[in-house]
């Protein structure tokens, strides 16, 4: 029983572990455009190995923390934010992923492309490609790409379903089990040209949880010492009989 009190203490010490990279990596990026913060849920798991069961904490699942965070006025034009629970699609090499991070840069082709270099998609999937010498270019909220009071494209906003599990991949893109499904302004998204959003993370939070967490390692790295200490004693104390 000791032995299996030990094996408990360590699946704990696991599960923070996880908890506490989670936590610290959202701190780190508090700045980070568009971010989308991650948190861990855990289990517990029964084992069958001994003759009393004993229930071990699971190594805790990530999922993606889909709230809207702050919307900050820049005055860049090829800066967009969204609202509602649309999403952005880029072009990447691993197939169309989903962003928040809405920092455009227009290149000497026509291509607009986000801070991470991935190409912006149209609601039909494919790139979104203009004339850079046609002059200012206006976004509505709906999406549409205007220069001089003409439409020539428009921006892609996808619903991504609830259930769906996302895998981040760097600059603050998501791939997707289940494909993005195109979405208008009536249904709920639109964006703000002019804006960012910044990381939906909450620092103050996010630091009480980790000065928390902390110290729940600590406390179970106390208990797992004072463990194998009975253990030690115990087994001394069975030799010297």
């Amino acid at each position: 029983m000791l032995q299996s009190s030990v094996y408990v203490g360590i699946s704990a010490q696991i599960a923070l572990l996880r908890r506490l990279d989670t936590l610290a990596n959202n701190l780190a990026n508090q700045g980070t455009a568009g971010y989308r913060a991650e948190q861990v849920t855990f289990s517990s798991i029964a084992s069958a190995a001994t003759a009393e069961a004993v229930d071990f904490v699971s190594p805790g699942a990530t999922s993606v923390v889909r709230e809207t965070g702050e919307l900050v006025q820049t005055g860049n034009p090829l800066d967009i934010a969204v609202r509602g629970e649309a999403w952005l699609a880029v072009e990447t090499p691993f197939g169309p992923a989903y962003t928040r991070d809405g920092r455009l840069t227009l290149t000497p082709t026509g291509e607009l492309r986000t801070s991470s270099g991935y190409k912006l998609l149209d609601p039909s999937g494919a790139p979104l490609q203009i004339n850079p010498q046609d002059g200012a270019i206006d976004i509505s909220a709906g999406g549409a790409v205007s220069q001089a009071g003409k439409q020539v494209a428009a921006v892609g906003l996808f619903r991504i379903d609830r259930t769906s599990t996302l895998e981040r991949l760097a600059n603050g893109a998501f791939l997707s089990a289940s494909p993005g499904e195109p979405m208008s302004e009536a249904e709920g998204g639109s964006i703000m040209q002019g804006y960012v959003e910044r990381s939906n993370s909450n620092p103050i939070l996010d630091m009480a949880k980790l000065i928390a967490v902390q110290r729940a390692f600590d406390s179970v790295s106390t208990t797992i010492g004072m463990i194998e200490t009975s253990h030690t004693d115990a087994i001394r104390a069975l030799g010297g009989m």
